[in-house]
C-alpha cells in the first residue's frame, strides 16, 4: 500500500523528522517580557510562544472536537511568579521542564492518525506570525459544513428545533446509554482518580530523594573535613567513605531528576489526558440527551395528532349524519369526540307523546303527518347539538382543527428530519470517539510500559553506581590496621 502524499512540505518533514526544541529566549517588547521557545524541525527553525501553544491547541479543539488533543504543561500563576521572585533557579528548572513538555505535545500531535493531517498544525511551523495564520483560517462556524462531520455535533446543539422542543443542557442520565461509552467513562474516573494519587505519591518520593542528596552532599563535605585532621591508613578510609557518599549524593540526585523527566511528568500528561477524555464524553452524552429529547418531543407530536385526526374522522361522521337526517331509517347519532359530552334526551317518548296527542285530536292527522313532525322534531334536536358543539370549540371549529392537523404534520415532518440528522450525527461522532479512544488506548499501553521501564533502570543504575562506590569504600576500610 503506497503512503498517502503530503499535503505540503512541512506534513512530510513531519513524517520523517522528529520535532525538536532546542532553546529558549527571553524576550522583552516594552515593559513586557515573554519566553520564546525555539522549535526546530530538520533545517526548518521557528519561535513560538507559549501563548501560541494555547492558541493552537484550542483552534485543533474547535477543527477536531471528537479528537483527544494532547495536553500542554500546567501555566505558571501570577501568585506562582510572585513567590518565585529573585529564585532564578527555579525560574529555570520551570522553563526546562516547559520545554520537555511542549516538545512531547508537538511529537504527540505529529504521530496521531487526524492531527497529524490538519494544515493549521503544520503552519505552526512556519516562520510566519501566528496571528496570520489564524487570520487566513476558514471559518470554523458550526452551523457551517465543514470538513469534519462531527464538528456540529460536539459545538452546538441543533438549531433548527421547533419552539416546542426543549433539550436540557444537563448531563442527566440517560434512558438507554451506549455501555460502551459507559464503560469507558467509569474506566477514565477510575484512571484519573488512581494515576493523580500515583503522581503526588511518587512527587513526594522525588522530593525526598532531592533531599536526600542534599543530605548527602552536606555529609560528604563534613566527612572530607574530618579526613584532614587523620592521617594515613585511617584519613585515606574517611576520605573514601567521603567520596562514596559524594557519589550517593551525585547518583541520588540523578535519580531524581530521571524520575521527574521520565515518570513524573508523563504521569501528569495523563491525568490532563483523563479530564479531556471525561469532557469529549460529556459532549458525546449531551448529544445523546438531545436525541432522547427530540424522540419524546416526537412521539408528543404523534400522539396530539392521532387525537386530532381522530376528531376530525368523528366531525365528519357527524356532518354525514345531518345531511342524510331525512332518510326514513336514521344512522345512529354518534358524539364528536370521546369528551365530548351531548344532552341526553328521551326521543323515544317525544315521538309517542307526539302520537299520542295526535290521536286524542280525533284522528284529524294521519300517520303520515305524525311521522313527518317527528322528523322535524329530530331534525331540530340535530341542529341544537351541532350548534351547542360549536359554541363550545369556537365560532368554526372545523378550520382550526384542520389548520392544528396542518401545523402539527409540519412540526412532525420538521422533526423527523432533525431526528434522521441527530442521529446521524452521533453515530458519526461515537464512531470517531471510539476510534481516538482505541489509538489513545494504545499508546498509553505503550508509555505507561516505557513509564515502567524508565523506573526499573534509573533504580537499577542507582544501585550499580552505588554499589561500585560503597564497595571500594568498604574495601579502603578494611585496609585499616587493627
Amino acid at each position: 500500500m503506497e503512503p498517502k502524499e503530503s499535503c505540503c512540505r512541512i506534513e512530510q518533514l513531519l513524517r520523517e523528522n522528529a520535532v525538536q526544541i532546542l532553546d529558549s529566549d527571553k524576550i522583552s517588547e516594552g515593559a513586557h517580557s515573554y519566553v520564546a521557545y525555539k522549535i526546530k524541525l530538520e533545517n526548518e527553525e521557528v519561535q513560538r510562544r507559549y501563548s501560541e501553544f494555547e492558541s493552537l491547541r484550542s483552534t485543533l479543539l474547535k477543527l477536531h472536537p471528537a479528537c483527544i488533543i494532547p495536553p500542554l504543561p500546567e501555566k505558571t500563576s501570577l501568585a506562582q511568579y510572585a513567590t518565585k521572585q529573585n529564585r532564578a533557579k527555579d525560574d529555570v528548572l520551570m522553563i526546562e521542564k516547559r520545554k520537555r513538555m511542549l516538545q512531547s505535545f508537538l511529537k504527540r500531535i505529529s504521530l496521531h492518525f487526524v492531527l497529524s493531517k490538519e494544515h493549521t498544525f503544520h503552519r505552526f511551523f512556519e516562520n510566519v506570525p501566528w496571528s496570520e495564520v489564524l487570520h487566513s483560517l476558514p471559518n470554523t462556524n458550526p452551523s457551517k459544513k465543514t470538513d469534519s462531520p462531527t464538528t456540529s455535533v460536539m459545538s452546538q446543539s441543533v438549531t433548527n428545533s421547533d419552539s416546542s422542543l426543549r433539550i436540557s443542557d444537563s448531563l442527566e442520565d440517560l434512558r438507554k446509554p451506549d455501555p460502551r461509552f459507559q464503560e469507558c467513562e467509569s474506566y477514565t474516573n477510575n484512571f484519573e482518580h488512581s494515576i493523580s494519587n500515583t503522581e503526588k505519591a511518587q512527587r513526594k518520593v522525588t522530593k525526598k530523594l532531592g533531599d536526600l542528596a542534599s543530605d548527602y552532599s552536606e555529609l560528604g563535605a563534613c566527612l572530607n573535613a574530618v579526613s584532614l585532621n587523620e592521617s594515613e591508613e585511617l584519613a585515606s578510609a574517611i576520605e573514601k567513605i567521603g567520596q562514596a557518599v559524594d557519589s550517593s549524593f551525585m547518583s541520588t540526585r540523578a535519580l531524581a531528576n530521571k524520575l521527574q523527566h521520565d515518570v513524573n511528568e508523563p504521569m501528569q500528561e495523563y491525568e490532563q489526558y483523563s479530564i479531556s477524555i471525561r469532557k469529549i464524553l460529556k459532549a458525546r452524552n449531551k448529544k445523546h440527551v438531545q436525541l432522547e429529547g427530540i424522540i419524546d418531543t416526537l412521539a408528543h407530536k404523534k400522539s396530539s395528532l392521532e387525537e386530532l385526526e381522530k376528531s376530525e374522522a368523528e366531525s365528519k361522521r357527524l356532518e354525514e349524519v345531518l345531511r342524510n337526517s331525512n332518510h326514513p331509517e336514521e344512522p345512529e347519532v354518534h358524539s364528536l369526540s370521546a369528551t365530548d359530552q351531548v344532552p341526553e334526551f328521551d326521543l323515544e317518548s317525544e315521538e309517542l307523546q307526539e302520537t299520542h296527542q295526535s290521536s286524542g285530536d280525533g284522528g284529524n292527522n294521519s300517520s303520515l303527518n305524525s311521522t313527518s313532525s317527528t322528523a322535524t322534531k329530530r331534525r331540530s334536536f340535530l341542529g341544537k347539538i351541532s350548534h351547542k358543539i360549536h359554541g363550545i370549540v369556537d365560532n368554526d371549529p372545523e378550520a382550526t382543527r384542520r389548520l392544528q392537523i396542518t401545523k402539527s404534520r409540519d412540526q412532525i415532518a420538521s422533526l423527523e428530519e432533525q431526528l434522521e440528522q441527530c442521529s446521524q450525527e452521533l453515530t458519526n461522532t461515537s464512531t470517531e470517539i471510539q476510534l481516538n479512544l482505541d489509538f489513545f488506548q494504545r499508546q498509553k499501553e505503550y508509555d505507561l510500559r516505557e513509564i515502567l521501564l524508565s523506573y526499573a533502570k534509573a533504580h537499577l543504575e542507582w544501585c550499580q553506581t552505588n554499589l561500585e562506590a560503597w564497595q571500594e569504600a568498604s574495601e579502603e576500610v578494611n585496609k585499616i590496621s587493627n
